[in-house]
C-alpha cells in the first residue's frame, strides 16, 4: 500500500520545498549512517538542539502545555525539558539507521505471548508509547518471524513519507478511519500485506 501525503500541498511546497527537504534530509541520513553510533547519536543530539531553537511556535505550545501538565514547574524546569526534548529527538533520528545496532543494547521480555499468539494463527495489537525510539517495534526487529503492520501518521511532505515509511515492512496503516477499517480487515482475513 502506498502512504498518502497528509493534507494539500501548495504549488511551491509539491515542487520547491517538499523536494528539497527530502534531499537535505535524505543527505543528512546517509551521513548519519556511515558514522560510528556514537558520533551519530552527538551530532543528532546537537542538530536537535539546533532545530529546537527554530521552532518558536512549537516551543510556546509545549512550554504552555508543560504548564498545563506540570504546574508546579518553573519556567526556567519547563525550559530546561524542552532543550532535553530536542536533544532526546535529534538523538532518536539519528539512530534510525543504526538501529539493528541499537536494538543490540535493548532488553525486552515477554514477547513470547507474541509469538505463542502469532504461531497459532492469531492476530493482535502491539502498541508502543513515544519514549524512545519509535522505530524499535517495527519489522522483525522485537520478535524475529513475528510479522508486523504499522500504524503510521503520514509526514506532510511524501519524499519524507519514502525515507521513514517505506523501508518498513507489512502494510503501512494509515491513522484514521480508513487505518481503522484496514486493522480490522488484517487482524481478521490474518493478512500482512494489502
Amino acid at each position: 500500500m502506498k502512504n498518502i501525503a497528509v493534507g494539500d500541498r501548495s504549488f511551491f511546497q509539491k515542487y520547491v520545498s517538499d523536494p528539497l527537504v527530502g534531499i537535505a534530509v535524505a543527505v543528512l541520513f546517509l551521513i548519519l549512517k556511515i558514522l560510528p553510533l556514537s558520533v551519530a547519536r552527538f551530532l543528532g543530539e546537537n542538530l536537535g538542539a539546533f532545530i529546537g531553537l527554530l521552532m518558536k511556535k512549537r516551543n510556546h505550545i509545549a512550554l504552555v502545555n508543560m504548564q498545563i501538565a506540570f504546574p508546579e514547574k518553573t519556567l526556567a524546569e519547563r525550559k530546561k525539558i524542552l532543550r532535553q526534548m530536542w536533544r532526546h529527538f535529534g538523538r532518536m533520528a539519528a539512530e534510525i539507521f543504526h538501529i539493528n545496532r541499537v536494538m543490540k543494547t535493548v532488553h525486552s521480555q515477554g514477547f513470547e505471548y507474541v509469538r505463542s499468539f502469532y504461531e497459532k494463527g492469531k492476530g493482535g495489537f502491539l502498541c508502543s508509547a513515544h519514549l524512545g525510539n519509535w522505530e524499535l517495534p517495527f519489522g522483525e526487529l522485537v520478535a524475529p518471524g513475528v510479522k508486523l503492520n504499522p500504524v503510521f501518521r503520514a509526514a506532510n511532505n511524501p519524499y519524507l513519507n519514502k525515507l521513514l515509511f517505506d523501508r518498513r515492512q507489512g502494510t503501512h496503516i494509515p491513522k484514521g478511519p480508513t487505518g481503522a477499517r484496514l486493522m480490522l480487515k488484517v487482524l481478521k482475513e490474518g493478512i500482512y500485506s494489502v
